[in-house]
């Protein structure tokens, strides 16, 4: 079960113990904040995929650079 699925039951289970919407409101606000954080995570992780991408191509380059150099 998906993560947003647990949320929206906690917040209709939530809203039927609270007094009106206002309670709702908030668990909004904080479903909104959650996603946000969550794809603040995802755009972090995939930064660096892309700078350990960008690593490795490097180490590769040297060592063939220093093989090219102890050959000749």
């Amino acid at each position: 079960m998906s993560s947003d699925a647990n949320i929206i039951i906690t917040a209709v289970f939530s809203v039927t113990t609270v007094v009106l919407g206002l309670f709702l409101f908030f668990v909004v606000m904080m479903v909104r904040s959650h996603r946000k954080i969550e794809a603040a995570q995802r755009e972090r992780l995939r930064q660096m995929q892309t700078f350990s991408e960008k690593l490795q191509a490097a180490r590769e380059e040297e060592q063939k650079q220093i093989a090219r150099e102890l050959h000749d």
